[in-house]
Order: structure tokens, then C-alpha cells, then sequence
């Protein structure tokens, strides 16, 4: 529990742009399935960044 507020607290702290970017490369994972390994290792890496 304890643990999912700080991450909620960090995850409101980040900027807009780069929740823009989450955006942009979830609306490329989900147009071009060729890019599915590369967003899968970029979230991967912004889970494990915490």
C-alpha cells in the first residue's frame, strides 16, 4: 500500500511532456506492431527508473 502511494506521489511529479511522450509511444506500440519490443523495453526501463 505503502508503496503504491509513492508511486502515485512520483508519478504526479513528472512532467507533462514526458506523459505526452508515454502517449505517443503507446499510439505507435498500438499502429505499429513492429515497434511492440521497443515499447515494451522502454516501459520496462521507466518501471525499474523508480
Amino acid at each position: 500500500m505503502v508503496t503504491l502511494i509513492f508511486f502515485w506521489n512520483h508519478f504526479m511529479d513528472l512532467n507533462l511532456s514526458f506523459l505526452l511522450y508515454i502517449v505517443q509511444a503507446f499510439d505507435t506500440f498500438m499502429t505499429v506492431p513492429p515497434s511492440q519490443f521497443c515499447f515494451i523495453f522502454g516501459l520496462s526501463f521507466f518501471i525499474i527508473s523508480f
